[in-house]
C-alpha cells in the first residue's frame, strides 16, 4: 500500500519519489499510467494507486529502473553523457535511500582505494578500454552536440614465452570528431545483421 506513516515516511520496500531524479520519477510514473492503454493485454493500475506513485515508488522497481538505465548507457559505451549523468544520479539517490542497494551494489571504501589507486605498469592481457568525452569545441567547425570525442588505451598483449626482445609498450591514441549519426546507423545495420542471425521460428 502507498502512503506515509505516521511519521512522514514511506512504508517499508518503499522509497519516497522526492528522493529520486524528476525525470527518472516522471518516467516510471508514465509507464503506470501507459500500462494497460495498449494491445499488451495488461491490467492497468487504478487511479489511487498512480496517486499514491506520485509520493513513493517500490525500491525494486526503482533498482530495476537503475539496471535498466545502466544497460542502456553500456550498450554505447557511456558517450551519452546526460543518460550517464541520470544514471549515475539515481545510483546516488539509491545508495542514499536504499541500505540493501548500498549493501549489495555499492562497493566499500576499500574496494574502491584499491581501485582509485594507480599500479606501477599497465595490465598485459591486451585489452582495449575506451572512454568517450565532449570533443573539443576550438579544434572542430561541427556541432559538438552531433559530435563525440574518445581516447583508447590498448594495453600490451601478454608476452610469449622465449620470446626475445623489448616488451610491448601501452598505447593511447585519441579521435575528436565521431559523428553520433553516423554510430546510430552502424548501430541499426548491426542490429539488423544480428536479427538475420537468429534461428528460425519455424521451418
Amino acid at each position: 500500500r502507498g502512503g506515509k506513516d505516521a511519521k512522514g515516511a514511506p512504508p517499508a520496500g518503499q522509497i519516497d519519489a522526492a528522493q529520486l531524479p524528476a525525470r527518472v520519477a516522471l518516467d516510471i510514473l508514465n509507464c503506470l499510467k501507459r500500462q494497460g492503454s495498449d494491445k499488451e493485454g495488461d491490467l492497468a493500475y487504478s487511479a489511487t494507486a498512480v496517486q499514491e506513485a506520485q509520493k513513493s515508488l517500490p525500491s525494486k522497481t526503482i533498482i530495476k529502473h537503475a539496471f535498466a538505465l545502466r544497460r542502456e548507457c553500456d550498450v554505447f559505451g557511456s558517450m551519452y553523457h546526460a543518460e550517464r549523468r541520470l544514471s549515475d544520479s539515481l545510483h546516488v539517490a539509491l545508495s542514499q535511500a536504499s541500505p540493501e542497494y548500498v549493501q549489495r551494489k555499492v562497493l566499500d571504501e576499500a574496494s574502491v582505494t584499491a581501485l582509485a589507486t594507480p599500479s606501477a605498469e599497465a595490465p598485459s592481457n591486451g585489452e582495449l578500454l575506451v572512454h568517450w568525452a565532449r570533443p573539443d569545441v576550438g579544434s572542430m567547425a561541427r556541432l559538438p552536440s552531433e559530435h563525440r570525442a574518445f581516447f583508447l588505451f590498448l594495453c600490451p598483449p601478454p608476452a610469449e614465452a622465449g620470446a626475445e626482445g623489448s616488451a610491448a609498450k601501452p598505447m593511447v591514441a585519441r579521435c575528436n570528431d565521431v559523428s553520433l549519426a553516423g554510430l546510430r546507423q552502424l548501430a541499426d545495420v548491426l542490429s539488423a545483421d544480428l536479427a538475420h542471425c537468429r534461428p528460425a521460428a519455424a521451418v
